[in-house]
């Protein structure tokens, strides 16, 4: 019966050591792989913010000169004839 209460011992020793042996590999992985310094990770920060913003004004820009063409385009609707304008389904005037 000793044998019994020294092999518990023994598992539960294996189980801690591997435990902290596990600990301290996933520390240093961690410490491998881990986040760039705060001064790298603000200009990433200011790099991307600046790369956002030059897409936002392309964004902008293409906008806006949609929207001046379809302004244009809608103009040019109402220059054309009455006839021309009538809608391809006919409406019922008591509608």
């Amino acid at each position: 019966m000793g044998s019994g209460k020294a092999g518990k011992s023994e598992k539960r020793m294996a189980f801690i050591s591997g435990f902290l042996i596990g600990g301290a590999l996933s520390a240093f992985t961690f410490y491998l792989t881990a986040v760039p310094s705060g001064k790298r990770a603000l200009q990433l920060v200011k790099e991307e913010s600046i790369s956002f913003g030059n897409k936002g004004v392309e964004l902008f820009q293409t906008a806006k000169q949609k929207s001046v063409g379809l302004a244009q385009s809608q103009l040019a609707v109402k220059n054309v004839s009455p006839e021309e304008q009538k809608p391809m389904i006919p409406i019922p005037r008591d509608y």
